[in-house]
């Protein structure tokens, strides 16, 4: 569809008069004369053309070579930057007080999908184009299922409830209890039925139920994300089938540690009695303490076994660097009440502490990336003070002061995000693919906070900002 697709469109008009029902004429768009950043290879784009027909991408050209395309729609860009649509791979779209029974079956389902609607809205307001709902009430499964249907929100897939082991006083009303193998069948197979994208497990389930889960999962073509169980080691949880791994720091070292399991509890413990503070101290005592052969070995085998890492950094350091005003005041008043005794408690910590424990992220995120590890962005939102849009970027910040580049930085919300979720027609901009971008004011390469200026948005082929 080139110089002539005018033309043709014409035609096909012609044709419906004398009853040709089957002649459709494309929908067409062109960005002109923009500077693409394909997140492919760090280098870009300067001053192309491109052209999309039915929400995927046909041709990128220099602007000055480009072919004539007659589009629908023509969208100078002079001047801008486009990027790839960003995911939010790990929120709860539909938490709401992280999701207390109560609160859901007090509320009207309407009200439930309004606000997870007016949520999604918020996000494609910040360019988010894709996002992964990690955990969410059973009962809830037919709204997300609906939302997933909307061609005009961002892409959407979820997991379901969380899935572990038996009911302990620190039990979330979003999860789903097993105490033997029939249970594993029979919520895999609930779920599945349901309509589940994926499977998520959680820091309760055993070893031995990971495996049911994992041998009913593999049968129904569920792949499984999760939280690497207090019980598990790292490599078994990989074994046992867990394809994702939701945050990381200890959680994924421990393997490499003479603590084993006890170093995800140790800094709970010390949580306990002495807050923050000891909670992060004693973490960075751990960490420090590892084999980093060993710890090397293990991300090289994990990169080798297509595993990735929901990277959320923000939980592993003050809330401060990353809250913002904005976030809290789109909370409700028992959320917002809780951040701001968090943030209240973390402003206490000694800067000592929170300068070891930075210091320990950059070289662990560095270790990571140079053993072959695919990190991926998560906001976490609505919890832990972070809000659903503009807090992805607040992360994709961190991420950079932490020692990333921008580049790399981008891929965790673009490429990495996509190869995660199989979505092989998303998370660059290369011909083929769906034609999901954002164009920005200014370069992200140069400055990540350039992602704070979003100019326009395309879904699908068609401007939704």
């Amino acid at each position: 569809m080139q110089t002539m697709n005018f033309f043709i469109c014409l035609l096909a008009f012609i044709a419906t008069l004398f009853f040709l029902p089957n002649t459709v004429c494309a929908k067409t768009s062109l960005i002109r004369n923009v500077t693409a950043i394909s997140m492919q290879e760090p280098n870009q784009l300067n001053n192309v053309d491109i052209y999309i027909e039915d929400g995927v991408i046909i041709s990128i050209q220099p602007t000055t070579t480009s072919q004539q395309y007659q589009a629908t729609t023509t969208y100078d860009a002079t001047g801008m930057y486009a990027i790839p649509g960003l995911w939010d791979s790990h929120v709860h779209l539909m938490a709401f007080d992280a999701s207390q029974k109560e609160n859901i079956e007090n509320t009207q389902f309407t009200d439930i999908e309004a606000q997870a609607i007016a949520n999604l809205e918020q996000m494609l307001s910040a360019g988010i184009t894709s996002v992964v709902d990690m955990g969410m009430d059973a009962s809830l499964i037919p709204t997300a299922k609906k939302l997933r249907k909307r061609p005009d929100l961002p892409h959407l897939t979820f997991s379901g409830p969380l899935i572990t082991g038996p009911k302990s006083p620190w039990s979330k009303p979003i999860e789903t209890h097993l105490a033997n193998a029939d249970d594993a069948k029979t919520i895999v197979e609930s779920l599945h039925l349901q309509g589940v994208d994926f499977l998520k497990v959680y820091d309760g389930i055993s070893e031995s139920l990971l495996f049911e889960v994992a041998r009913h999962a593999k049968r129904l073509n569920l792949n499984i994300a999760g939280h690497i169980p207090f019980k598990v080691t790292t490599k078994n949880a990989i074994k046992n089938g867990i394809r994702s791994i939701q945050h990381t720091y200890l959680q994924l070292v421990k393997d490499c540690t003479d603590l084993g399991n006890e170093a995800s509890l140790a800094p709970l413990s010390a949580w306990m009695k002495d807050g923050y503070g000891g909670r992060w101290q004693v973490s960075s005592e751990i960490y420090r303490g590892r084999d980093k052969t060993k710890c090397t070995n293990l991300y090289r085998e994990l990169s080798s076994n297509d595993v990735y890492l929901v990277a959320t950094p923000q939980l592993d350091l003050p809330l401060y660097m990353v809250a913002e005003e904005w976030a809290l005041e789109t909370m409700s008043a028992k959320l917002k009440q809780g951040c701001s005794v968090t943030l209240m408690q973390q402003s206490k910590v000694n800067q000592s502490i929170i300068a070891s424990r930075t210091a320990d992220l950059v070289e662990h995120y560095r270790e990571l990336i140079d053993a072959g590890m695919k990190l991926v962005a998560g906001s976490d939102a609505p919890n832990d003070c972070m809000g659903f849009g503009r807090s992805l970027v607040s992360t994709l910040e961190l991420f950079v002061s932490l020692g990333l580049s921008p580049f790399e930085a981008l891929q965790t919300a673009t490429l990495n995000a996509a190869d995660m979720a199989g979505a092989a027609d998303q998370g660059s901009i290369s011909v083929g693919k769906k034609a999901d971008i954002v164009l920005l004011s200014n370069n992200p390469m140069a400055d990540i906070r350039a992602l704070r200026d979003v100019h326009a948005v395309m879904l699908n082929g068609a401007w939704k900002l």
